[in-house]
């Protein structure tokens, strides 16, 4: 039938399909054909496993009767013919060729198998080369984290701009050695200590008090703490041992009623401790009596009880590390930085001398604001600094570097009303109505770091070709060098005006102002004010 419709020509092959079609449509409105579009998936499994039944059944039933009949049927003789021995029946080559592809299927098996042994090899020799690179890069990280704690527990960072050596190329920052080399490890770039390299302007109120571990380390020494320093003590209050921010302010909720670990101690056993004090004493002097003021650090002996509570009174203060601003609040720290020499990359010998090279001013800054309360604030930074060619550092020139940082603040903080201005207080120069200076003593601050760096960027630039001989060479190269500093030029244009204001007020300055730590106002009766 398909030979004869393969030799038909397309309108004899036309009719026979239409004559299909008539034929499937009759059967199919008979019911001789079903549909699978309108059953569920179990009534189709359940038509296709009667389907499949029924068919197994019909060809064990049709393997049954050839069985019977080639068991009824006498053996037919031998036909005349040539033997038939090496020939094959139809049956025999259709064995041999599914036994070849099924050899053909085993080797092909073991053959995947056999791949498969030696890409799991593959993969185990990968995977315990990944295994060794991690352990050495946790080797690694540990052993530079051991070398900072070595280095923090051993040495002292000098912070001086120019403090560097350099060996083979390699430019590292000078640190000091707290020890002998026969107790530590000595680097090319850590030197000894040396008589000038002592810290002489410390602060007497933090040498005294816990801040500078004299309380913690006599503690220890008498077997009342197992901490060596402040800063272990605060470490053992917070969450892991970290320096967290709520940690530190006690309002985290898993360590906020956290206490220190005291050893079993004798309340009334002494304990000796030092500290720094102030006295007057009789001198002789030209044969003549003379009381002298002389700052000395004394041994204090006291009862255990009474050092214990002055740790305890004191940790609070050192827990603190910021200030509590609001959003509608700021801070600017201000300071005059050292004047920056004007050079040159190459000199001639001449203009060494003289005032061949002219100096400019600079008045660094770091403002300090928030957008959010407590505790989810975030302190926010911005370091400016203002270049002018004046060297004059009174009140008047201080008024002129201030007007740009008040205009840049306004801008950064729209809805500020009240601003906190931080300075060191000398007595000529920066006074507060609201009483903010930094303690007596305290030596650097955040307007100093601002200042080293506009120094090193400058002198930098200068090593590498350029001049920086002027205003606006200095200029030039702070904004094309310092992307995250805020540089403002000052020009003297106000000076006459704010001189004006000046000469006309009748406010005398304080000439006592380091033996004043704070203002108490009284206006209930009678005002009065106590310094």
């Amino acid at each position: 039938m398909r030979r004869a419709r393969a030799k038909m020509d397309e309108a004899a092959v036309a009719v026979v399909r239409g004559k299909d079609r008539e034929r499937y449509c009759k059967k199919k409105e008979k019911g001789e054909i079903y549909s699978n579009m309108g059953l569920e998936q179990r009534q189709i499994r359940k038509l296709w496993r009667e389907k499949s039944q029924k068919r197994r059944d019909i060809l064990k039933m049709r393997k049954r009767t050839a069985l019977l009949i080639e068991e009824n049927t006498p053996p037919s003789s031998p036909a005349p013919a040539p033997s038939t021995s090496s020939s094959f029946s139809r049956v025999n080559v259709g064995k041999a060729v599914a036994d070849r592809k099924k050899r053909a299927m085993k080797r092909e098996n073991i053959t995947l198998k056999t791949k498969i042994l030696q890409m799991n090899q593959k993969l185990k020799k990968y995977r315990m080369r990944i295994k060794r690179l991690e352990e050495k890069q946790r080797k690694e990280e540990s052993n530079e984290t051991n070398q900072r704690e070595i280095e923090k527990r051993t040495q002292r960072r000098n912070v001086k701009k120019k403090q560097l050596l350099t060996r083979n190329k390699n430019k590292k920052q000078i640190r000091l050695l707290n020890d002998t080399l026969v107790n530590l490890y000595r680097p090319f770039w850590v030197v000894f200590r040396k008589v000038s390299s002592r810290n002489t302007c410390l602060c007497i109120i933090h040498e005294n008090d816990v801040r500078d571990d004299l309380c913690v380390r006599a503690l220890q020494k008498a077997n009342i703490l197992s901490y060596g320093t402040a800063s272990d003590v605060a470490k053992s209050l917070c969450c892991q041992n970290t320096f967290n921010f709520k940690c530190l302010e006690r309002v985290c909720k898993y360590c906020q009623d956290k206490q220190i670990v005291h050893n079993n101690y004798d309340k009334d056993d002494s304990i000796t401790y030092e500290r720094w004090i102030t006295k007057y004493e009789k001198i002789i002097l030209k044969s003549k009596e003379k009381i002298c003021k002389k700052s000395i650090k004394e041994t204090v002996k006291t009862t255990n009880k009474s050092l214990v509570q002055l740790l305890h009174s004191s940790l609070p203060v050192y827990m603190k590390h910021k200030n509590y601003l609001l959003p509608f609040e700021g801070l600017l720290h201000i300071d005059f930085s050292d004047n920056y020499n004007c050079k040159y990359s190459a000199e001639i010998q001449s203009a060494h001398c003289g005032g061949s090279k002219s100096q400019l001013s600079l008045h660094s800054c770091v403002y300090y604001n928030t957008d959010f309360q407590s505790p989810d604030r975030h302190l926010k930074t911005t370091s400016i600094c203002t270049v002018s060619e004046n060297l004059r550092h009174d009140p008047v020139f201080i008024c002129v570097h201030l007007q740009p940082l008040l205009h840049r603040i306004k801008e950064i903080s729209p809805e500020i009303t009240e601003l906190h201005i931080l300075s060191d207080g000398p007595s000529t120069r920066v006074k507060t109505i609201i009483w903010h200076y930094s303690e007596k003593g305290h030596g650097k601050g955040a307007p100093d770091g601002v200042g080293g760096c506009v120094n090193t960027l400058c002198d930098n630039s200068v090593a590498m070709g350029k001049d920086v001989s002027s205003y606006n060479g200095l200029m030039k190269c702070l904004k094309e060098n310092c992307k995250g500093l805020e540089i403002y030029g000052i020009d003297d244009s106000d000076v006459p005006k704010i001189q004006s204001i000046l000469d006309k007020s009748t406010t005398k300055p304080s000439r006592v102002s380091m033996c004043v730590h704070g203002c108490i106002m009284a206006a209930v009766f009678n005002p009065s004010l106590t310094v």
